[in-house]
């Protein structure tokens, strides 16, 4: 069932800024619908990347429990548990913020991408409220 009260607050939204612009309706929306593959694809990028240095990041790991935190003692490396627990903590905890934003804006570029009609509609409703 479709409301027709929405649908009248959409078609005036777009008839105005149209009116802004000197173009029509149709001309509006497609300027959304192109808006959405744009911000689709960079959502897509900047997912892609942060995804990369967090495999980059995992794949480094293994070789951080060879590298010495230690501290020097008559001239050799002394294991230091104190410096290395706090160090693979906080390299851990930049491998889970990296992946939780790719998985963030991969996320947010299915919809632009695969459905912009609906992206285009989304972003003129939360511009009427």
């Amino acid at each position: 069932m479709q409301d027709n009260g929405l649908t009248q607050q959409i078609l005036s939204r777009l008839d105005a800024i149209g009116a802004k612009l000197g173009v029509a309706a149709q001309a509006v929306w497609g300027f959304y619908i192109r808006q959405a593959y744009v911000e689709g694809i960079t959502c897509l990028l900047i997912g892609l990347l942060a995804l990369a240095l967090c495999i980059a990041g995992s794949c480094l790991l293994p070789r951080m429990w060879n590298w010495d935190f230690g501290i020097m003692e008559d001239g050799y490396r002394k294991k230091n548990s104190h410096t290395e627990g706090p160090a693979y903590f906080f390299y851990c905890i930049g491998l889970v913020t990296f992946g939780g934003v790719a998985v963030t804006y991969l996320y947010n570029s299915v919809t632009p991408l695969l459905n912009p009609g609906y992206w285009a509609f989304q972003q003129l409703v939360s511009n009427m409220k």
